[in-house]
């Protein structure tokens, strides 16, 4: 019946939390409302593609700036928790009206908390993405990389200035290999780093 999917559905809900999940409920939890509110409209957007990232270092400022001293890696798993949560919801079909009410069951989420959820799951439409968007960009095949020195450039005879080559091997729709280079310097290079460490960390609410 109706009733028992719905209780089936229930039951698995937030069955698979990420580590960590717990401390950054009560992260969310000691965060000022206005921030809460800030925090999870954000993610709702970036769940729509409406943002490309979501301002981590700023939130955990403006905690501390309220007075809850909260470092950017428990800003983060904060972050994580409300993707999972808005991810889970979908997954499940909770209706508009009723993810405060499911959140608070399920959760250690103060009420006050919950109802911010709940308010943004209703004003984005539960989140209504339809089927997800798959690009043909092709497969990542492999990537190679080195690091070398430039001695010299035609503008510095001395320039001895470290770089980073990747090659990155991606198969097309036909099968065929196409290699890609890049030529980054070490701040470049970081900044990729940083970038894959930030996807990853959304990874772990999947």
């Amino acid at each position: 019946s109706f009733r028992a999917e719905k209780s089936m559905a229930s039951s698995s809900f937030l069955c698979a939390a990420p580590e960590g999940f717990s401390k950054a409920v009560l992260t969310l939890n000691r965060l000022p409302l206005p921030l809460v509110r800030s925090l999870v409209h954000d993610t709702a957007d970036f769940l729509q593609r409406r943002r490309e990232a979501l301002p981590v270092a700023q939130y955990a400022a403006d905690a501390t700036a309220a007075g809850q001293m909260v470092s950017e890696r428990g800003m983060q798993d904060a972050v994580n928790a409300a993707l999972y949560m808005f991810r889970e919801a979908r997954r499940v079909g909770v209706k508009g009206d009723e993810l405060a009410t499911v959140l608070n069951r399920h959760t250690h989420l103060t009420l006050e908390v919950s109802r911010t959820f709940g308010s943004v799951w209703h004003e984005k439409g539960c989140l209504a993405t339809g089927e997800e968007v798959t690009l043909g960009v092709g497969e990542l095949t492999g990537v190679e990389w080195k690091l070398g020195v430039a001695l010299q450039s035609s503008d510095c005879r001395t320039l001895t200035t470290p770089f980073v080559t990747l090659v990155l091997r991606v198969a097309g729709e036909d099968g065929t290999i196409v290699p890609h280079t890049l030529e980054l310097t070490l701040p470049e290079f970081q900044h990729l780093v940083n970038s894959f460490q930030d996807i990853a960390n959304v990874l772990e609410t999947l």
